[in-house]
């Protein structure tokens, strides 16, 4: 049934036009050369769309919270097809991405109005309930997403070269995002660099 799953999956993928995958790929490098046009020219609008629970960060919680959703019923259907790996693979996945919408949004601390330990808001950098505002944390967290980022870009570039029948025995569509992403990776790399030039 998963073999069926997957062809079926390519013919659909066949069938997608290319003006559709290319607005895909360019959709987020478009949003970031917008970005960075908005903080030079409409300095005000931009520090309105990008504050702290502001339109930007609420549609990433949205974008993570569904991501967790689709994750999890993904680790669903596999565990339905008694397949432990995957299912415990995408069961993590689902958890992380809880995670960081959750980071993203201080816990819910700012819609219910918690204080934050004093230990924690001493180290973190904007005195909230998060892993990730703290420097140590921060300085490993970015080490990381390099290392994942650079692992994906070459890896997704390479194995969506493959032979189709090569790419099914792998499952790659399981474990290794589609190209089209790249495009989004390489704006995430220039992050820090146009931060400090900024």
């Amino acid at each position: 049934p998963l073999g069926a799953w997957h062809d079926a999956m390519n013919r659909q993928e066949s069938t997608l036009s290319r003006r559709v995958l290319w607005a895909l790929a360019l959709a987020p490098a478009a949003f970031w050369v917008w970005s960075v046009w908005l903080a030079r020219a409409n300095e005000d609008l931009f520090f309105a769309l990008t504050r702290e629970d502001g339109l930007i960060e609420s549609a990433q919680v949205v974008v993570f919270l569904a991501s967790a959703l689709v994750a999890a019923s993904i680790a669903w259907a596999f565990r339905v097809r008694q397949r432990p790996g995957w299912a415990i693979g995408y069961g993590v996945a689902a958890l992380g991405l809880l995670w960081v919408a959750g980071e993203e949004i201080s816990w819910g601390q700012r819609l219910l109005g918690f204080e934050t330990v004093e230990p924690l808001r001493q180290v973190n950098t904007q005195g909230e309930m998060t892993l990730h505002n703290i420097p140590s944390v921060i300085a490993v967290l970015v080490r990381l997403l390099w290392v994942a980022l650079a692992s994906a870009i070459a890896l997704s570039g390479i194995l969506w070269r493959l032979s189709r029948e090569r790419q099914r025995r792998w499952a790659i569509r399981w474990w290794m995002p589609h190209p089209i992403l790249i495009p989004a990776w390489l704006c995430i790399f220039s992050y820090d660099g146009l931060r400090r030039w900024y």
